[in-house]
This record gives C-alpha cells, sequence and structure tokens, in this order.
C-alpha cells in the first residue's frame, strides 16, 4: 500500500491471536474380497509404430465367441509408453513396484543377496532405499532385485528405458593389497530374454551398455569425487534379445547406495506411439455360462477422433467369469430360485406367499404324510404358503417340517403351536 522507497514498507504488521482448525483427510484402507469376484483381460498390443504420426487412443471390445450381434466396448483409453514396474493386481490396485513408499514395497517385491541390507531411507532423496552391506572384500557385490514372483515380460525387437534417481556414497574396498574409497554401481537384467556380459557371475544377468561402448557400464563415484554425488535421473535404453521374461537387478561392488523412482518402460519417441502397450480392462458378464471364451477387437484413433484403417483381432480365450454376489439390504425374491442343475429340480426358495424353502415335489404335510402314494420331502416356511395346492399352512406362522410318511416325521409350528415328532426310535 506504499509506494517504493517509503520507509513504511519495512514496518512489520503484527500477528494477532486467531482461533483456526485444521484438518486432514485419511489415507484410504483396501481389503481383498473373499467372497466376491470378478474377471479382467490382460490384453498387450505390439509392433504399433506407424509410419508417420501416433496412435492417440485405443478403444477395445469383446464379445462371447458363440453369441450373436456385435462387439461390445470393454475400455477406451489414451495409448501411453506403461510402467511395467507395476502389480495391477494388488489389494490397493494399480501398484508402482519401484516407489518405495514404504518398508512393505521392498520386503514384498523386492528380494536381496547375500549380505545386503535393503532399508526405506529419505535422508537424501525421499522414499528412496538404501543400499548397504559387506561388499568391502575383493570380489564381494551387493545384489537388489525385483523379485520372480512379478516377472517383466519383455519383447524381441522392442527397445525399453530403465530410469532410477541415483545417490552414491564411497565406502570402503580391498583390491588386491590395497584398500580404497570408492563406490560402483551396475544395472542388470535377469531372464529368459537377456545374456550375460560380465564376469560378476551367475547371479546377475545382462548388464547394461553405456551408448558407443562394447561392456557393461558400472556409476561410478571415484576416489577424487566427495564422500557423497547424486547422479539425479539415469537413463539407460536396452533391447532383449528374445521373447521371454526378466526381472530387473542393481549390483553394488562398492559402497552403498541411495535408489528411488525405479521405471521400467518401452521407448516413446515425442510424436510417436509406443512400440507395445499393456491394458487391463475387467470383462463384462455378456453371457451366464461360466467358464465362457471371449473374443476381443482393437480400433486405433488418431489425436482428431479418426480411426484406422486397420484393426487388431484376438480369437476366443477362456475366462472363468465373475461369481453372483448380492449386496445390501433391500433385494426381493419375490419368484422361485432352484438349487440344482435344472429349472423345477432339487430345492425350491421362494417368497410366494411370505417365504419357503422346499425340496421339489413336497406339497405340504398332508400329502407328504401320505407316502408312498405322494412325495416326501422338506419345507421351511414363514406365513400363508402353497395356498394354491394345499389348506395346511392357511393359518400362516412359521414352520418347519422333515416328512418321511405318517409314522416318520418331525413338524414343528407356530400357529397352532405344536411340536410332533414320530418316529421308531427316539435317543436323547
Amino acid at each position: 500500500r506504499y509506494p517504493i522507497g517509503n520507509e513504511n514498507r519495512e514496518v512489520v504488521v503484527p500477528l494477532e491471536e486467531t482461533a483456526y482448525t485444521m484438518s486432514f483427510q485419511p489415507a484410504p484402507t483396501h481389503s481383498v474380497s473373499t467372497v466376491n469376484f470378478r474377471s479382467f483381460a490382460d490384453i498387450r498390443i505390439s509392433k504399433l509404430r506407424t509410419f508417420s504420426g501416433d496412435v492417440h487412443r485405443v478403444k477395445l471390445y469383446s464379445k462371447n465367441k458363440d453369441a450373436f450381434g456385435d462387439f461390445e466396448l470393454i475400455a477406451d483409453t489414451p495409448v501411453e509408453s506403461p510402467e511395467l514396474l507395476y502389480d495391477v493386481y494388488s489389494s490397493a490396485g494399480s501398484r508402482r513396484v519401484g516407489y518405495f513408499d514404504t518398508q512393505d514395497t521392498i520386503n514384498t517385491y523386492w528380494a536381496t543377496g547375500s549380505y545386503t541390507t535393503a532399508s526405506l531411507d529419505s535422508a537424501y532423496i525421499l522414499d528412496s532405499v538404501y543400499l548397504s552391506g559387506s561388499n568391502k572384500e575383493e570380489n564381494s557385490i551387493l545384489r537388489f532385485q525385483s523379485t520372480g514372483s512379478l516377472p517383466i515380460t519383455f519383447y524381441k525387437d522392442i527397445e525399453y528405458s530403465v530410469r532410477a534417481n541415483i545417490i552414491g556414497r564411497k565406502g570402503s574396498k580391498i583390491d588386491g593389497n590395497t584398500s580404497s574409497s570408492y563406490a560402483e554401481l551396475g544395472i542388470f537384467l535377469s531372464g529368459s530374454s537377456f545374456v550375460g556380459n560380465h564376469n560378476y557371475g551367475n547371479s546377475f544377468g545382462y548388464q547394461l551398455v553405456p551408448p558407443g561402448q562394447t561392456e557393461g557400464g558400472l556409476i561410478k563415484v571415484d576416489v577424487t569425487d566427495g564422500t557423497l554425488v547424486n547422479f539425479g535421473v539415469v537413463e539407460e535404453v536396452f533391447k532383449p534379445l528374445y521373447n521371454g521374461q526378466g526381472i530387473l537387478q542393481f549390483g553394488a561392488p562398492a559402497g552403498s547406495w541411495y535408489i528411488s523412482d525405479v521405471s521400467i518402460t518401452p521407448v516413446a519417441d515425442t510424436g510417436f506411439s509406443p512400440d507395445w502397450i499393456r491394458i487391463v480392462a475387467p470383462v463384462p458378464p455378456l453371457s451366464n455360462e461360466r467358464p465362457d471364451d471371449y473374443e476381443f477387437i482393437a480400433e486405433f484413433y488418431d489425436v482428431n477422433n479418426n480411426i484406422a484403417d486397420t484393426i487388431s483381432h484376438v480369437s476366443a480365450s477362456t475366462f472363468a467369469g465373475g461369481n453372483s454376489y448380492i449386496l445390501g439390504d433391500d433385494n426381493v425374491l419375490s419368484g422361485s430360485m432352484f438349487i440344482g442343475n435344472a429349472i423345477g429340480s432339487g430345492i425350491e426358495m421362494a417368497g410366494v406367499g411370505s417365504g419357503f424353502v422346499r425340496s421339489i415335489g413336497y406339497k405340504g404335510f398332508t400329502s407328504g404324510s401320505s407316502y408312498p402314494t405322494q412325495g416326501p420331502g422338506f419345507m421351511m416356511w414363514s406365513g400363508s404358503v402353497l395356498s394354491d395346492i394345499t389348506d395346511d399352512y392357511s393359518t400362516a406362522g412359521v414352520g418347519l417340517e422333515l416328512v418321511g410318511h405318517s409314522g416318520s416325521y418331525l413338524r414343528f409350528r407356530t400357529n397352532p403351536s405344536e411340536l410332533d415328532i414320530r418316529a421308531n426310535a427316539f435317543f436323547v
């Protein structure tokens, strides 16, 4: 409120005591249902590189193999390079494996070698894993790798990029008869898609090679550097030799390391589509048959929503299908439902005349107790039921009947109130 140069601009305004409140939204928690299931399609589309431009969006359709009619839309998503270090089936939904937000992420999705410790640390990088241990002796090396329970699928001739935020700390290392202080870190990929190219033993796979070189490279903190060196985001591109699976590995021959935000994605140049994408979409219950066979097609669109001339098609794949699960407190069964292998057989549940559960063929106590001329059976009921075929339950109430014949049955009812048991032998 005062012009520049006015001394009143330098006056500190006193702060008065003011009532205030603070609040925060707790992070949501997740749980896994043991009774309600859905089927998901894990769809992977490769060789998406175009002659010009890029694929901006993809639409996925599916239909039952034997169904009449057209395909139904199940997903409409933009095309982006997918993160491969992901657990799409975790209880919390898609969970990024390379983001170390908790020690549980490290313990669940990563493993360590002998004499290696991996702990959550935010001293220098937020949410990083700190690799330390016994690598002082000659030929000793720390190993930190993603677990084989969640392998990554790689495809030949597709370029991938591995990225990580890395800080190195020098440590003592014995080389022959001399001891010095430095740090080294290598990045490896192990699995059926890769072949080893180093002398670190069979515990490590292919070592990433820097551009213009023929041998595996190391990130180094030299003896002339400071104790701690921040390398920032380190990125390297590699290409698998074969179609197959693999895991990511970090090997530290010397020193200790802070690593965060680890990522592996297919390479996507600006203005071009990635060579490979992955889409996980729920499969709708297109029929009540379980298991069922589905086929899929994919349509591709540019940024102006123009559809490409080419579509992709996948022939029938078998899905177990989701189960039937009833929730809420306002569901009503007003007709009949049969527990059996066909309609009209087994056990009937019905909401007719209040409600009952009975074996098929049981037409009431009078009819059931006259066996063998009529069928035996059982029924549990509430209200005035079976009014179209008998008057046995016109007085309503609740009851239970287990009837073999007139000399063998259990009958309980509340209106009139009675318990009638007939049997050749009765033990207490």
